[in-house]
């Protein structure tokens, strides 16, 4: 379902991707005219999610903890909901539910997926899994291998993950109010 943009959302995302820009790993793959932009915007997507996420939250009274990580140094996790860990991924693209394949190591316990179009008209909540459910169903493709489905080319140095959305343990946002632990688990 998607659901409009909300504004406080979006221009918290805008002022973290702002803030943020010129400590943020810069990835290869973009025209080196365009690489700031394409950053900017790769930060703002991912801040949208996670903002949106804990707005639905606030509004459900739904337990919540944001990661306070300053923006200059990397984060442990995004957001905590009823004492799991979740890291948000949010897309603009058609790979909606990519992980790059350094996060394999990383301590958190759920991914949950959105997606947003170019112009962040809408967020649409695509669903959680675990992490441990995440790597065992979803496939790896290597630098420079085309991603399956398609035209593009897979620009991360380590690889990525990809899932179809369909496969998401729990779809949409409203099982987290009961259904937060069955999923993780």
């Amino acid at each position: 379902m998607k659901i409009p943009t909300i504004a406080e959302p979006l221009a918290l995302a805008r002022m973290y991707a702002s803030a943020s820009l010129n400590f943020t790993f810069s990835y290869k793959g973009w025209e080196e005219q365009d690489r700031e932009d394409a950053q900017y915007k790769r930060i703002l997507t991912g801040q949208l999610g996670q903002n949106f996420l804990a707005s639905f939250c606030q509004l459900n009274n739904i337990p919540f903890q944001i990661d306070n990580s300053h923006y200059s140094k990397s984060d442990d996790f995004d957001i905590i909901i009823k004492g799991y860990k979740f890291d948000v991924k949010t897309s603009n693209t058609n790979l909606p539910c990519q992980v790059n394949a350094a996060l394999k190591n990383k301590d958190i316990d759920a991914f949950y997926f959105f997606n947003t179009d170019k112009n962040y008209t809408y967020i649409e909540p695509l669903g959680f899994i675990s992490k441990a459910k995440y790597f065992n169903k979803s496939n790896f493709v290597s630098n420079g291998e085309k991603i399956p489905n398609t035209n593009f080319v897979q620009r991360f140095e380590n690889g990525s993950y990809f899932l179809n959305p369909n496969e998401l343990s729990e779809r949409g946002l409203f099982p987290l109010i009961n259904m937060v632990s069955k999923a993780v688990a």
